[in-house]
């Protein structure tokens, strides 16, 4: 009964190690950035484990993992899914979020109004950021298109897109 009690307690003490090694790793990458990106906010999260699970799971069948960082104006999640469906993709997971850009200028007194660029943004003062999986629908799905209606999106919406293939190479 010792022995095993002295297990269990070895087991936790490993658990409670494993957490404070993500929370020191965690703070860690957030004091390097820190130092050398000033008043830059971020936030560093960890990813779900349904979502690593999810990913794990679709590996093997023609998926791809898309990361889009632009100027946040209204209707550019609408952009970007249409752009998706046209290029025959089906969305299985999408996060979005809108930070404050470190690089704006509140005090800026030109009126943007009068910008016709789909990318100029809302005065210029968020930045949007969009994580996606989408499934290559079989059929449908051509990859010379795909990559003409991506680099267009980049034209278009003054935005950066990675594209990283998330199925099994095996």
């Amino acid at each position: 009964e010792e022995e095993e009690e002295e297990e269990e307690e070895e087991e936790e003490g490993e658990a409670t190690t494993s957490a404070g090694t993500e929370c020191e790793t965690k703070k860690r990458l957030q004091d390097a950035l820190d130092t050398r990106i000033d008043n830059f906010t971020f936030d560093v999260r960890e990813v779900p484990p349904e979502t690593r699970q999810n990913e794990e799971q679709s590996r093997a069948r023609g998926y791809k993992k898309l990361i889009i960082r632009a100027t946040n104006f209204p209707g550019i999640t609408a952009r970007i899914t249409e752009t998706l469906s046209n290029c025959g993709l089906n969305i299985e997971t999408l996060r979005m979020d809108t930070k404050s850009s470190p690089f704006s200028n509140n005090n800026n007194n030109n009126n943007n109004s009068n910008n016709t660029n789909l990318g100029a943004g809302v005065g210029g003062d968020e930045m949007y950021f969009c994580e996606t999986t989408v499934r290559l629908i079989e059929g449908s799905f051509e990859e010379e298109k795909f990559t003409r209606e991506m680099e267009k999106l980049e034209d278009e919406l003054s935005c950066d897109v990675d594209v990283e293939d998330v199925s099994d190479m095996q």
